[in-house]
């Protein structure tokens, strides 16, 4: 690979053509339509690596039910309905989520790894900051996440997306407490401005950054000290070494509850300071029902609280084996972009 275009940030998603989450192949497109028209500079450094979990087999496959036109970077890697049965899953979920998202993670070629969603548009400034920014590779980098109306985007440009999200934000999810398991959001008006919004910062006792841009969360014994665990499903940016210590999101299907935000306590108890990121750079998502979340199966609260205070002290370390990620079988990969 020419050093030049060398991939220097790795997006990955978990997703299959069964509507999953509700509007899934609308959701999906909207982010495809919005990479193909970053930056080209960006796209040549910029993979996103889509893992499709369990394909139907009713269905068309993801590579030929979506557009993947103006894309560059693009490897869709598949996990067979036999390797999903394999699994031991109690609740019968046919989406493993964190598995899904570990097995992009484990094959990602960036020096930089994002765990995302399908449906979340991260702002240009974001992306420009996680290609080109100083990143610190002692660091995971965490957001706010603010949820915007599908209505607005379903079939605008892909130049216009981010603009037409951002004025349709309706709410924000934030952390300002050191509970990890407190959901805080908070409502937006319609085309707010970003500057008149509250931050997270306001609630903490950290270190600004030297851009002022940049939350540094400082550790103190016994306090969580700003552990961002909140909508964490849709914005953890680490380096590849670093994913590759904390092995990933636990890999479990007991429980889907906080899974997520427990990620981020495994990386702070693993010894890598939290970084949270402010506005210009955004993550935005767009809304959606998650009725299918009612039948996985849940952990109670307390459980999960004790769970990340103990792994974000470094008690409990990541239990998944070397072969996290499904790293210890070849799975079928394809890309759909094409001349």
């Amino acid at each position: 690979m020419n050093l030049e275009n060398k991939i220097r940030l790795s997006l990955v998603v978990g997703g299959r053509n069964d509507n999953y989450g509700e509007t899934f192949s609308q959701r999906f497109q909207m982010l495809l339509r919005y990479l193909s028209s970053i930056d080209d500079e960006l796209k040549k450094k910029i993979e996103l690596i889509v893992v499709e979990w369990n394909p139907p087999q009713y269905a068309t496959s993801l590579s030929d039910a979506m557009d993947w036109s103006g894309l560059e970077n693009v490897r869709i890697i598949t996990v067979p309905p036999d390797v999903h049965a394999d699994i031991p899953n109690p609740g019968k979920m046919p989406m493993l989520e964190f598995f899904a998202k570990n097995v992009g993670v484990r094959r990602a070629s960036g020096d930089w790894i994002v765990s995302m969603n399908p449906d979340i548009v991260l702002s240009p400034e974001l992306l420009d900051f996680a290609v080109n920014g100083q990143l610190n590779p002692e660091c995971f980098y965490r957001a706010d996440r603010y949820d915007f109306n599908p209505d607005a985007v379903f079939t605008v440009a892909g130049p216009n997306i981010f603009k037409q999200s951002l004025n349709s934000v309706f709410e924000a999810h934030t952390r300002p407490t050191p509970d990890p398991c407190e959901e805080i959001s908070w409502s937006v008006e319609p085309g707010s401005a970003p500057d008149s919004w509250r931050q997270s910062c306001g609630y903490f006792e950290d270190k600004l950054g030297p851009r002022g841009d940049i939350i540094e969360c400082c550790r103190q014994t016994g306090r969580f000290t700003g552990l961002h665990t909140n909508a964490s499903g849709d914005f953890v940016m680490a380096s590849r070494d670093a994913w590759s210590t904390v092995r990933g999101h636990w890999e479990r299907t007991d429980t889907f509850t906080h899974l997520d935000g427990l990620l981020t306590a495994h990386f702070m108890g693993a010894g890598y300071l939290q970084q949270i990121v402010l506005r210009p750079y955004m993550v935005l998502h767009m809304d959606h029902s998650r009725e299918e979340q009612k039948a996985r199966p849940r952990q109670a609260i307390e459980l999960v609280v004790a769970e990340i205070a103990s792994a974000a002290a470094g008690k409990l370390p990541n239990p998944n084996g070397a072969g996290w990620g499904l790293g210890d079988i070849a799975l079928p990969e394809t890309s759909p972009v094409r001349d």
